[in-house]
């Protein structure tokens, strides 16, 4: 079954105060009031692009208004949103290192995996992103997802939930050794 497509795209943002977040949190806004199990939300690769790298630490207020949009459509949310879509949700929501938020990100990652799966069972077709920016979307993920994982001062569960979402990332990523093998270069000379 074919379904709707609704891509988030980024406008314009410099324009007055508005950062790629507050871009985000409106669209999500008006994205998840649309979303049913018929409609496939994507974000569009100028949108992933400006969150992804633009490096300020994205705000509490930020978090807690997109945790809060996805909070109260979680179901539907998690079946209409795209993966490289969720997964660039959890990376906003992990980068911070903030713990109040770690664990929502790394179950948010969790879903976007087994959402994954279950798509590509049903035969979906990909998220129309571009293999440069998804890949580069993947590399921060497993950096954020490794220096999780190799925190000591981490909850347990939080390091072990890291450590299976970090190396499902690497099995999928055609460099997923190497990208291993450059994180952990600073950590091992220290």
């Amino acid at each position: 079954m074919m379904r709707e497509r609704i891509v988030v795209r980024s406008t314009f943002y410099h324009v007055g105060s508005t950062t790629p977040e507050q871009l985000l949190v409106s669209r999500l806004k008006s994205a998840a009031k649309k979303v049913t199990r018929d409609v496939e939300v994507l974000f569009s690769n100028d949108l992933i692009k400006d969150l992804i790298y633009d490096e300020a630490s994205i705000n509490d207020h930020n978090i807690s208004e997109i945790l809060s949009i996805i909070d109260e459509g979680r179901d539907n949310i998690i079946q209409s949103f795209g993966t490289t879509s969720l997964r660039c949700i959890s990376y906003l929501i992990l980068r911070p290192n903030v713990e109040t938020y770690q664990d929502k990100g790394l179950y948010l990652l969790l879903d976007a995996s087994l959402s994954n799966v279950e798509r590509n069972q049903d035969g979906e077709i990909g998220s129309g992103v571009s293999s440069e920016i998804g890949a580069s979307l993947q590399q921060r993920l497993i950096s954020v997802l490794y220096q999780l994982f190799i925190d000591e001062n981490q909850y347990n569960a939080h390091r072990r939930l890291a450590g299976k979402l970090l190396t499902e990332l690497m099995l999928e990523s055609q460099d997923g050794g190497n990208l291993l093998a450059r994180f952990q270069e600073p950590t091992l000379s220290r």
